[in-house]
């Protein structure tokens, strides 16, 4: 068996693909969090989704998503995502692996809360649980998964 490194493990396990990898990872353990940093590699050709056509870059946006929990550690996930000038003139944010498109929360994280709402009996309850021991999910958008 072969044993990963911090970067490796969480790249693994966040599905990293090309062009992003993880640049850093730090561990606070006075608050029990561990940031983990993506980054992009340079001189990247990045293209319209629907299209294949390449896109320029309009801007960068710093983007923090909240992922499982490492060891009871809360875990967040933070990148510098391009906006994506389109030929038609409309812009979109890139895509990052296992982070749906204007998402909070990783695709391992997400079907989490919607598990939790059978044991909570009642709205309320899940509102608490949210708040918490989840985290605020404010805008999390209820879909297929």
């Amino acid at each position: 068996m072969k044993f990963l490194d911090l970067k490796s493990f969480y790249a693994h396990s966040l599905g990293m693909t090309t062009p992003w990898t993880v640049d850093d990872v730090v561990c606070d353990g006075e608050h029990k969090v561990v940031t983990v940093f993506m980054e992009r590699a340079s001189g990247v050709a990045w293209a319209d989704p629907e299209t294949g056509e390449r896109a320029g870059i309009r801007d960068w946006q710093e983007r923090t998503w909240r992922h499982l929990d490492t060891c009871q550690f809360q875990t967040i996930v933070t990148a510098g995502v391009p906006r994506l000038l389109l030929k038609s003139g409309m812009s979109i944010i890139a895509s990052v692996p296992s982070v749906p498109r204007s998402a909070r929360v990783t695709r391992s994280l997400e079907p989490h809360p919607i598990d939790a709402l059978p044991n909570c009996g009642r709205l309320p309850s899940f509102a608490s649980l949210r708040t918490r021991v989840l985290f605020p999910l404010g805008g999390l958008q209820l879909r297929p998964l």
